[in-house]
């Protein structure tokens, strides 16, 4: 007999923080996001409709990465 498996997701909510907050939180400063973006440390996060950017709580576990790796 043929049995059917369902596969329930979880929908994970992501925290949308702006430059600002982002740096803050990190504790690094805003142009530095813009530089580790640039040399692509950390994900070139989506543009909100007036082209701020829209950091998702991915970017946050990339600064706390580096910011670990920069203690070693």
């Amino acid at each position: 007999p043929n049995k059917m498996m369902t596969v329930v997701s979880q929908k994970q909510e992501t925290n949308i923080l702006k430059a600002n907050e982002l740096a803050k939180i990190a504790d690094v400063g805003k142009d530095t996001l813009r530089y580790y973006e640039k040399i692509g440390l950390i994900s070139t996060p989506p543009r909100s409709s007036n082209g701020y950017r829209e950091y998702p709580d991915s970017c946050l576990e990339e600064l706390k990465f580096i910011k670990m790796a920069q203690s070693v």
